[in-house]
């Protein structure tokens, strides 16, 4: 009767070890509005930012993206990284990494708009946009509770840019531009 105690005993605790290590992750349990909200302000901004690339390609006669590998590696401009590929969704890891590259962006795009005068007020609104989606994110965090992260005053300084501000301002566009796209992949992801 003993082992048999025993043996049930055993069962029952490996049946709530078992039960509780395939315990999931906390899934985002905010608004599921805002992830769709934000996802289409980020497709906004990214429409603009290719508008922007455009403009610039045309005005300065920039060629196509396959023949800048050469100056992007001169230049050395460094690209935002955005893993967040967990399921379910690390919804404050992602959240994070994405205010963190939108605030990279914040101060790249103030220098363009500083090397780039005449484009300067476009480069402003893109500004703007970049700042309220991190903004946006991060109202969310608090919201829901997440912990958040503060910071500093975007000041990124390129001064790799040099002669090639025209082109430089152009790769930062693009570099911004397949952040966002991981953006918007990282929203929908965090959504399902």
């Amino acid at each position: 009767m003993r082992s048999a105690r025993s043996e049930i005993i055993s069962l029952i605790s490996s049946a709530l070890w078992l039960m509780c290590s395939a315990a999931p992750l906390m899934e985002y349990s905010g608004d599921q509005g805002f992830l769709r909200k934000n996802e289409e302000f980020a497709h906004k901004i990214k429409s603009d930012v290719v508008a922007m690339k455009e403009r610039l390609r045309a005005d300065f006669s920039i060629g196509p993206d396959n023949e800048l590998q050469l100056i992007r590696e001169l230049l050395a401009i460094p690209q935002v990284p955005l893993n967040c590929h967990s399921n379910p969704c690390n919804v404050g890891d992602c959240f994070n990494q994405i205010r963190a590259g939108l605030h990279t962006y914040e101060g790249y795009l103030s220098q363009i708009a500083e090397v780039l005068p005449s484009y300067a007020d476009r480069v402003r609104l893109l500004w703007l946009d970049v700042c309220n989606l991190s903004a946006n994110i991060q109202q969310q965090m608090e919201e829901t509770g997440l912990p958040t992260v503060t910071y500093p005053q975007a000041n990124q300084v390129l001064t790799t840019l040099g002669d090639q501000k025209q082109v430089g301002s152009y790769i930062i566009l693009d570099y911004l531009k397949g952040f966002l796209e991981m953006t918007i992949r990282t929203l929908r992801h965090c959504s399902t």
